[in-house]
């Protein structure tokens, strides 16, 4: 009898699960700046409630090098129009200039809200240092459109704001981190996948 009790749960678990999903993308700023400045991520999403989804993000901008590892739960899935991820990871955070490299534990959030009957998403994804002396965040607050909607892919554009800041233990000593706060407009270009 437990044998079939759990073969139930299980098939059950399997027939609501999402579909195995990946998602590259990457964005650049809307407007020019003095550096190089871009990320490009890759997203793998599966329907296993226990084990965490897995985030790789490769960023440039006025303020570092990165390159973020993350793993996270999804909390809700559209959930009356709302999806949560929630995880952590680590920040690889370089500043040749400085000759700063450094790992950073860090937590990560994103929540989503899809506006009825459209095309529309608002989005708010962060990442946070949670226990190094050196504080650093992410922050990207963005408007998505589906370009492209259909059962095998999906095409998305993100126009929003982001916010980068990073302060050092020696910035705090120095007191200077005035060139570590930067804050930009920004343009996203996703594609997911769905196997």
């Amino acid at each position: 009898m437990n044998k079939i009790i759990i073969s139930i749960i299980l098939l059950a678990n399997l027939t609501y699960a999402d579909f195995i999903r990946a998602s590259i993308g990457g964005n650049i700023p809307a407007k020019e700046t003095e550096k190089l400045n871009y990320s490009a991520f890759i997203d793998f999403k599966h329907p296993w409630p226990m084990v965490p989804n897995i985030r790789i993000n490769k960023s440039v901008s006025e303020i570092s090098e990165d390159i973020d590892g993350i793993l996270y739960y999804n909390i809700l899935d559209e959930t009356f129009f709302l999806s949560l991820d929630l995880g952590a990871g680590i920040q690889n955070k370089k500043i040749e200039s400085d000759n700063y490299d450094k790992i950073l534990l860090s937590a990560y959030a994103k929540t989503k809200l899809n506006l009825p009957l459209s095309d529309l998403s608002f989005k708010l994804r962060g990442m946070a240092s949670v226990v190094d002396k050196d504080n650093s965040y992410k922050l990207e607050a963005l408007l998505e459109y589906k370009l492209v909607d259909s059962l095998a892919f999906d095409l998305i554009l993100d126009i929003g704001y982001k916010h980068e800041y990073l302060n050092t233990s020696l910035d705090k000593i120095l007191n200077q981190n005035d060139n570590n706060d930067k804050k930009d407009e920004t343009v996203f270009l996703e594609l997911n996948f769905t196997i």
